[in-house]
């Protein structure tokens, strides 16, 4: 992973911590801590379609009230998959950029990788996501949805933004 930057969509209470918005960046996004590391396997059921496995260590800096508000935790999440189910077939409403999630061979779809809903487990967690179609904000772009079960009964909807390849 080379960026990271997400916001939980309601205040919240993490871990006991004070009412309010968190933000959760990439460990290693500024020079310090680990990096985020992982691996997929995509296999071919059929042209354009098929199912992936995958693991990705993700270290993050939890902030508190900003992106660059005070580290509050420094969690890991090993994020393991096994088996989801991909096409390259972009969900109806879904926001495309040519070169970044739409025509990655520059002529049609049948490199574009659209995976469908995925679960990813980890020790204590399960992540859910989903192929969700939003409108994107002024430069942001939001593709998937990733439910963070982290910290006990807290719950933080974190989008993140879906991975081409």
């Amino acid at each position: 992973m080379d960026a990271l930057q997400l916001e939980t969509a309601t205040p919240v209470s993490l871990g006991g911590g004070p009412l309010g918005y968190y933000f959760f960046t990439l460990q290693s996004s500024d020079g310090s801590g680990r990096a985020s590391i992982g691996s997929m396997t995509i296999g071919f059921n059929n042209p354009g379609s098929g199912t992936f496995t995958s693991f990705f260590d993700v270290f993050v800096d939890i902030h508190y009230g900003a992106l660059n508000g005070p580290i509050v935790a420094q969690p890991a999440f090993p994020l393991n998959n096994s088996g989801a189910p991909w096409s390259n077939v972009a969900p109806p409403g879904a926001t495309l950029i040519n070169g970044v999630d739409n025509l990655l061979n520059k002529a049609d779809t049948a490199n574009d990788f659209w995976p469908t809903t995925v679960i990813e487990s980890e020790p204590g967690a399960t992540h859910v996501v989903t192929p969700d179609v939003v409108t994107p904000e002024p430069s942001t772009l939001l593709a998937g949805a990733l439910m963070l079960l982290p910290f006990g009964a807290s719950t933080a909807r974190i989008l993140r933004k879906r991975m081409a390849v």
